[in-house]
């Protein structure tokens, strides 16, 4: 036999023998590497963040058979929070070998997730890291402080489906662990001690002197506090607040001749973010408002005041209600002329706590109707976050930064032409070349 047939008979059983080992290998041993730009095969930093916050023991408990594929997957998700924090226990339990201990746990699914912290219990069937890390904020959550927001005068709720509620956000809330409740201030005492940020949603009556007390004490007493206002309201319920907080409302609603975007009404008013605060500057996408008004701050008392959203030069509070004609400026007719300000976070020390306070000049942002246009949900979830001096709260946070695909319009034209025409046209310009070539040869 010549040498090379030798060394063709050596190879192939070597060849196949390297391929046996290593599937071998595959079965008994795991080894990942994350080679995505993004690291989505990691936990995401808000998921890390939130497990620096455990101060005893997070048990989970997956009750899934004796399933190969099914345990690996699972232990896949589980793996990145047992390698980011010694605080994480992980352990499987098979429901078919001990289904008194899995009808006890109130099991209903295999695969199902019991995640346990302090003595409180979390079900979880979705197995992904944005479940978990939600359930997770649940559980430290659950004795932090309420979000209350008042109503019994005309307040957007966050109670029920309507368009010009905030349910919503709301259910966004609710995802990252807080409780919220609607409080009716004509039946209740005293804003309760445990409210971690009062709210005050676009009211639509005049408060009565002992509702407005009971706001005023809410706010001696260094509560944090949200307002959302709507110049629309000539009565301005929430006027005395905005007085005691040193803010001024500019008459008329906001108007931008030239808006960095398409809007389907004058009335609409698009803002860059500002990267200069914790509420906006994680944003990408503009946030919208409808009749959105503006304040001027006085700085004589102790009260620190940033803007946090601020129109451009070009924007003026325009005095005349939307109409049919284009808004013209008109400083002799009232106008005021840009930039203002529409949105101030407030802060100061006082009684031994650190106070803050949003004032937003339009509620419409955060309704049900126009909540899911540009970045307007993650401004709420982030003023939230500031004013309960949470920087860890999740939400869409928990999601890997490429999961989502964001494409600008001028990036949407370029790739549709380029599918239409551009494509077809480099297919008929090689077919045509290829013919040529052929007949010259």
């Amino acid at each position: 036999m010549k040498p090379r047939r030798w060394s063709l008979a050596l190879f192939y059983p070597l060849l196949l023998t390297v391929i046996a080992l290593t599937a071998l290998l595959s079965q008994r041993f795991d080894r990942a590497i994350d080679l995505t730009d993004a690291n989505s095969q990691q936990l995401t930093a808000a998921s890390e963040r939130l497990l620096k916050r455990l101060k005893t023991p997070l048990k989970i408990i997956s009750y899934a058979p004796a399933n190969t594929a099914l345990r690996k997957r699972i232990r896949a998700v589980i793996t990145p929070y047992l390698n980011a924090s010694k605080q994480v226990h992980f352990s499987f339990v098979n429901p078919d070998a001990d289904p008194q201990r899995a009808r006890a746990a109130g099991i209903h699914a295999h695969g199902e997730l019991v995640l346990s912290y302090s003595g409180r219990d979390m079900h979880l069937t979705d197995l992904d890291e944005p479940h978990i890390s939600r359930a997770i904020t649940a559980l430290l959550h659950a004795e932090q402080p309420w979000l209350v927001a008042l109503s019994g005068h005309g307040e957007r709720l966050f109670g029920g489906n309507a368009n010009p509620g905030l349910s919503h956000v709301g259910a966004k809330l609710k995802q990252a662990g807080l409780r919220i409740a609607d409080l009716d201030s004509r039946e209740i005492q005293a804003i309760p001690d445990n409210t971690g940020v009062l709210i005050i949603a676009d009211p639509r009556e005049i408060y009565p002197p002992r509702a407005r007390k009971l706001m005023k004490r809410h706010l001696q007493r260094g509560g944090n506090l949200l307002v959302l206002d709507d110049q629309r309201n000539s009565s301005r319920p929430a006027g005395f607040l905005l007085e005691s907080l040193g803010l001024t409302p500019v008459p008329g609603w906001l108007y931008d001749p030239a808006p960095p975007m398409k809007l389907p009404a004058e009335t609409m008013l698009a803002i860059e973010p500002n990267p200069g605060h914790a509420t906006t500057r994680e944003l990408e996408l503009p946030l919208l408002f409808v009749d959105a008004g503006a304040y001027t701050a006085r700085d004589d008392d102790d009260w620190r005041r940033d803007r946090l959203l601020t129109g451009d030069a070009e924007t003026w509070a325009e005095l005349e209600p939307p109409g049919n004609a284009k808004p013209v400026f008109d400083l002799l007719a009232g106008d005021t002329p840009g930039p203002l300000t529409l949105a101030w976070a407030l802060s100061r020390e006082i009684n031994g706590r650190h106070q803050r306070v949003v004032v937003i000049g339009d509620a419409d942002f955060a309704v049900n109707r126009f909540v899911g246009n540009g970045d307007n949900v993650a401004f709420f979830i982030n003023t939230i976050r500031w004013l309960l001096h949470d920087d860890w709260l999740g939400g869409d946070a928990f999601e890997a930064a490429d999961h989502g695909l964001r494409l600008s319009e001028r990036q949407t034209l370029l790739i549709g032409f380029g599918f239409l025409f551009g494509l077809p046209l480099l297919l008929l310009g090689a077919g045509l070349s290829i013919h040529w070539l052929r007949r010259r040869q």
